[in-house]
């Protein structure tokens, strides 16, 4: 595809699915949901207590897709992402409940979606974001993707 203008080089959009190559993923990108700035202090100050890693630049988040792009392709991720997620409506979620994942001997405290109608519209957006990259499948590979906000480690 040759570059024209107002168009980024290399990227075709076939109904929700992109052919590009978007070269490899990095761990300082993530393609998250972030919580309301109202609700942010409220969860910052659990993890502050129950998070390790709570002085990173991560702010509260429910993580999409991670790994994801680098910064540098944010502009034609967004304009791909735009197109695919048109037909899924706003929704809201509420996280009131805890639990954790257990990894070897080390668990990651998490708060969930408060219900299942909750739970299925952060997976059938992240679905849809998988389709347009779907070699960022970090996230969904093992056991399937689950939202949650993680508070601990």
């Amino acid at each position: 595809m040759e570059e024209e203008e107002g168009e980024t080089k290399g990227v075709e959009i076939v109904g929700a699915v992109v052919k590009r190559s978007w070269g490899g993923s990095v761990r300082t990108s993530a393609l998250a949901i972030l919580p309301p700035p109202e609700f942010r202090a409220v969860i910052e100050g659990i993890k502050s207590k129950k998070d390790k890693t709570f002085w990173t630049v991560w702010p509260p988040h429910v993580n999409v897709l991670y790994p994801f792009i680098s910064d540098i392709q944010f502009e034609a991720a967004s304009k791909v992402l735009e197109q695919a997620l048109e037909q899924i409506d706003p929704f809201t979620v509420s996280f009131s409940s805890f639990s954790f994942f257990e990894h070897n001997k080390k668990c990651t405290v998490i708060l969930q979606p408060d219900n299942e109608e909750q739970k299925k519209k952060i997976q059938e957006l992240q679905s849809k974001c998988q389709e347009c990259f779907p070699y960022f499948n970090h996230l969904s590979t093992r056991d399937g993707f689950v939202s949650h906000m993680t508070v601990g480690h």
